[in-house]
């Protein structure tokens, strides 16, 4: 039984807390062993209840069988949340994971593609997904098979699809309620289809990392703090004034109201990433740990400014895929000669004479943004001007 709510009464010292929604296979009875799923907790049924015997004095059925709307109290008070599945104890379990291979059925406006956020409804459960892969897409005229990396609208197609929150669900010819889904794309529903596989997930079924779901959703938060968290990469030169930057934009948002907090690359380097040198590979290292540090602090809704040489194009982009629409790289342009001539850490200086080994710039290389989100030259303007340019700059994407 799919849990549509959890409903909780107070009048007339009511304590009840009644688990409600409908069963899609099975009986329910009272004393019967209950596990939720994903979170695998477990209860025993201690009444059964009905929105009727509420109102009037309509006795409770004796039992619930499919197709029923139910409702049942706990013997034992256990924190259960719409999107779990409630199952038999002594029954065969659903399929838990975070990663799942589906056919389903592109109706969106836009292609459905990878590096993208969706969110899949499956029975009650609506958790954040990507594509990961698509297997192949059926041509709907000759029924031949197309070998790309999006999905266009009236296609068909075999994807392998990635969940943030691991999801109870079954496999398609067992129970259609709780093996169908539907994708939501920006609030409208893109798309359809049947789950045929459950995969493994390195993190979830290998490594055994199991995590908790957010009990504040994006919207609450938004809605409580009245602003989205987003991760502003400003990526540059050494001396071309990042962090001043970005601690002049910091003070700005803070003083106007907004939470915000500049996550800079020598203080991570200080603690977080004290262990790591300069080399290409721990340059790397870096980064990934940055973002995914950066993006915690998007989800707990801050403004994030991060700012670090991440000196390669490749690393840039996979922070863009993790951390997806919201977020901004701000390349801060400033020329070699030029931060050599500002050196405000004598930093080249050591580096030109041999102190400092892999610098970038000097014998470290740094690959120039292709296409950021925003362009400051420090060269032609000045720090105040940078600073109101992205200030504003970020206020309008807040908006979106």
């Amino acid at each position: 039984m799919p849990v549509q709510g959890v409903y909780k009464f107070t009048e007339s010292c009511d304590n009840r807390r009644i688990i409600a929604g409908t069963v899609e296979s099975g009986k329910l009875n009272v004393g019967d062993a209950v596990v939720f799923f994903p979170s695998g907790k477990k209860t025993m049924v201690k009444s059964l209840e009905i929105f009727h015997a509420m109102c009037s004095n309509t006795a409770a059925p004796s039992y619930f069988s499919a197709g029923e709307a139910a409702g049942f109290t706990m013997a034992e008070q256990i924190f259960v949340r719409r999107g779990e599945i409630a199952c038999l104890e002594s029954e065969p379990s659903p399929c838990v994971g975070v990663k799942l291979k589906a056919n389903l059925f592109w109706l969106g406006k836009s292609r459905f593609v990878t590096g993208k956020s969706y969110y899949l409804k499956c029975g009650t459960a609506k958790v954040e997904m990507h594509l990961e892969n698509i297997e192949r897409i059926v041509n709907a005229v000759d029924l031949s098979c197309l070998m790309r990396n999006y999905v266009e609208k009236n296609e068909v197609a075999e994807c392998i699809l990635t969940l943030e929150a691991p999801l109870a669900f079954d496999l398609s010819g067992s129970i259609d309620q709780t093996s169908r889904f539907v994708i939501v794309d920006d609030y409208e529903i893109a798309g359809g289809g049947i789950i045929t596989e459950a995969m493994e997930a390195d993190d979830y079924d290998t490594r055994n990392i199991r995590w908790s779901e957010n009990t504040v959703s994006a919207d609450e938060r938004f809605r409580c703090l009245g602003q989205k968290g987003i991760v502003v990469w400003m990526t540059g030169l050494p001396g071309s004034v990042k962090t001043t930057i970005a601690q002049e934009v910091e003070r700005r948002l803070v003083t106007s109201g907004y939470s915000a907090y500049v996550l800079d690359g020598d203080k991570l380097r200080r603690g977080l990433n004290n262990d790591l040198g300069f080399s290409d590979a721990d340059r790397i290292e870096n980064m990934r740990r940055v973002t995914e540090t950066a993006n915690l602090f998007r989800d707990a809704g801050s403004i994030t400014l991060v700012t670090l040489i991440s000196p390669f194009e490749q690393n840039r982009r996979k922070a863009r895929e993790i951390i997806g629409n919201d977020f901004l790289e701000v390349y801060i342009k400033a020329s070699i000669e030029t931060c050599k001539a500002r050196d405000p850490k004598k930093l080249y200086q050591k580096a030109l004479s041999g102190q400092i080994k892999n610098f970038t710039g000097i014998d470290s290389s740094y690959e120039i943004p292709l296409n950021p989100d925003l362009v400051l030259d420090t060269e032609k303007w000045n720090e105040e001007e940078c600073a109101e340019t992205l200030y504003s700059f970020i206020l309008t994407h807040l908006e979106r």
